[in-house]
């Protein structure tokens, strides 16, 4: 059985998010992660959109953590998005000795000449953006359980990253509300666009959940074609029906 699929898979929580997707575009979110680069490995919150490498055959286990409600978008289309697969990495990692001898040496070029700070602190800040721990702990439900994040397969869009208005946070402005939405705000430029053509799954977590979604997708046809809007209501499927079935 293939470990990798030709679908990414995008989790949400919630019907109405799955539904505002279908009306917008994928819009980074701010998202609390250990900093790699951080002594301490303090958390930070950081723009992104998340995907999973994931057959539907194993997802069960990823709903629990990430929602019951899904699109599944064309792997081909990713790519050409700039979404890539990230890297993961433990503490013995060369890697991450590597990266802070970049960060060191970007700060220290920037007490040289200040204008090239905003530049180069961004691409390696963008590059630790793009690590994840091979294994760690993760909070759910006010719950802490230590989890291999490397079994997620994750692939990731970053939005450029801006060390001047800096449209990433530390978690203690993160858990400022007003702060976090502002930041979100700004990062809504840097969304991704997508076509119906590209949606390979649309999931919602329950039987009864199909039909209201066609018709969502038939009031929002002002922005997809009829014929489009009518192939993608055959894509959708339920998380009852795929833990049935797969």
């Amino acid at each position: 059985m293939a470990i990798s699929a030709n679908t990414l898979l995008h989790f949400t929580s919630r019907y109405d998010t799955l539904i505002n997707i279908l009306k917008s575009r994928f819009y980074p979110r701010l998202c609390l992660e250990r900093g790699l680069w951080h002594p301490g490995n303090k958390r930070w919150a950081i723009p992104m959109v998340c995907f999973c490498d994931i057959p539907l055959s194993n997802i069960a286990e990823y709903t629990q953590k990430y929602g019951n409600y899904a699109i599944g978008v064309k792997k081909t289309w990713a790519i050409e998005q700039g979404i890539t697969p990230i890297l993961y990495v433990h503490d013995n990692s060369s890697f991450i000795g590597q990266g802070l001898d970049a960060l060191k040496w970007s700060l220290e070029l920037s007490e040289k000449d200040a204008k090239h700070l905003s530049g180069r602190l961004a691409q390696v800040m963008s590059m630790f953006f793009m690590m994840k721990p091979y294994e760690g702990y993760q909070e759910r439900g006010g719950k802490r359980k230590k989890v291999r994040f490397y079994d997620e397969r994750e692939w990731r869009y970053i939005p450029p990253i801006d060390v001047k208005k800096f449209n990433f946070l530390t978690e203690e402005q993160f858990n400022d509300k007003a702060q976090r939405e502002s930041i979100n705000s700004f990062n809504e430029q840097f969304g991704i666009s997508f076509n119906p053509d590209v949606i390979n799954y649309l999931i919602v977590e329950k039987e009864d959940e199909i039909v209201p979604l066609m018709r969502e997708l038939h009031s929002i046809k002002g922005n997809f074609s009829y014929n489009s809007v009518e192939l993608l209501s055959s894509r959708i499927i339920s998380m009852d029906r795929i833990r049935e079935d797969f």
